[in-house]
């Protein structure tokens, strides 16, 4: 969400002004970000945590096989996921 907002900012507003100065700058943000504003849109979440922990896992287990260690020199994170999704059962259940 926050990646698309500075997306937008930067190709709505940056890429097509000319500024002189970094207050002419600074000044178009504060009016693109006052635009945005006046109608608000509230985010709404719809992955489910499981999905997301599915993700992570597959991504520490490719990370895990390509030789990578943590700095701290164990894969508690990853255990931890995986106790997580294992108390949760299968997914869909």
């Amino acid at each position: 969400m926050v990646e698309r907002f500075f997306r937008d900012l930067t190709v709505q507003r940056i890429r097509r002004g000319v500024f002189h100065s970094v207050a002419e700058l600074q000044q178009a943000i504060r009016e693109y970000i006052d635009q945005h504003n006046r109608q608000p849109k509230p985010y709404l979440w719809t992955a489910k945590a499981r999905d997301i922990l599915e993700k992570v896992k597959r991504a520490w287990m490719k990370l895990r096989a390509g030789g990578f260690v943590p700095k701290s020199g164990n894969f508690a994170a990853l255990d931890r996921i995986a106790r997580r999704l294992a108390a949760e059962g299968p997914a869909g259940s």
